[in-house]
């Protein structure tokens, strides 16, 4: 691409920049944490006009006790000769996709109303950084690609209703991504971050639930785990007394499921039966 068509597609994105900052505000002002299904499904009803007015094919799925995941489509373009657009980075074919999210953190009302202010040209609220302003970017990308009139790949925009908490879509959540994103040169997360950097690890959370059943004696406490090297939660097995089970949740860390002395569970202080008779639960 010569500098002379980049020079043109950055003007545009200075044009209609100021159309996509009222978009990202009104898009804030609709909130939604990730179990405020109703609240989630009306964020996603505004992204899908906004996404229609643009000529985006629209696919939106439907699970029970989540909110709408939504996937915005531009499609392909291709030159003259009716050849494939391949960059240098990819000879194959296949999209484009950019990743985001439309879930907040905090419950609907915790920011007053309304819940978006502006001070000193920056916008404060929910959403506003993580991630609903990535969502206005890939928007405002589509919106001068298209306007361009340049050949270019096929562009999804991949929407998730439960990214804060991942709880709500449960093992539709992993489906849904994995169908849309499959067979993509590139994928890449809007999420908000540092201007002109661009992230390339992420660091993430793995939530683990571990059943551990045994005869004989509970002597781990009611507490929760969270060290930074968590403790085993294996003990050696006993007789004579009914069958324990204990429910740990885990944060990520480097658990290898072994005894070391130094992370060895202590008895409790009152002996080696527990209170809490028959079975016991900790998160």
């Amino acid at each position: 691409m010569d500098r002379k068509t980049l020079e043109a597609l950055f003007a545009d994105i200075d044009r209609l920049s100021p159309e996509y900052v009222r978009f990202w505000k009104d898009l804030c002002l609709l909130e939604g944490r990730s179990d405020e299904v109703e609240n989630l499904n009306k964020v996603a009803d505004f992204i899908e006009e906004q996404a229609k007015a643009l000529n985006l094919q629209v696919i939106r799925e439907h699970f029970p006790g989540a909110g709408d995941p939504l996937v915005l489509v531009l499609p392909e373009k291709r030159g003259e000769d009716g050849a494939p657009v391949h960059g240098e980075f990819s000879n194959e074919d296949g999209p484009v996709s950019l990743l985001g999210h439309f879930d907040t953190v905090h419950p609907t009302g915790v920011f007053g109303e309304p819940a978006v202010t502006e001070r000193d040209g920056k916008f404060y609220g929910p959403g506003v950084f993580d991630m609903k302003g990535g969502i206005a970017t890939a928007l405002l990308a589509c919106a001068v690609l298209e306007r361009s009139g340049l050949p270019h790949r096929e562009i999804k925009i991949i929407l998730d209703p439960d990214e804060e908490s991942g709880e709500h879509l449960g093992e539709n959540r992993k489906d849904f991504h994995l169908r849309h994103v499959r067979g993509s040169v590139a994928a890449l997360n809007c999420e908000s971050g540092v201007a002109g950097r661009m992230t390339i690890g992420r660091k993430g959370v793995l939530r683990v639930a571990i059943d551990v059943r045994r005869r004989g004696p509970c002597r781990l406490p009611l507490l929760p785990v969270r060290q930074r090297h968590p403790r085993s939660c294996v003990q050696d097995p006993g007789a004579g007394d009914p069958l324990q089970r204990r429910r740990h949740h885990l944060q990520r860390g480097p658990y290898r499921g072994r005894h070391s002395r130094q992370h060895r569970p202590r008895p409790l202080p009152h002996g080696d039966r527990h209170p809490l008779s028959e079975s016991c639960s900790a998160r």
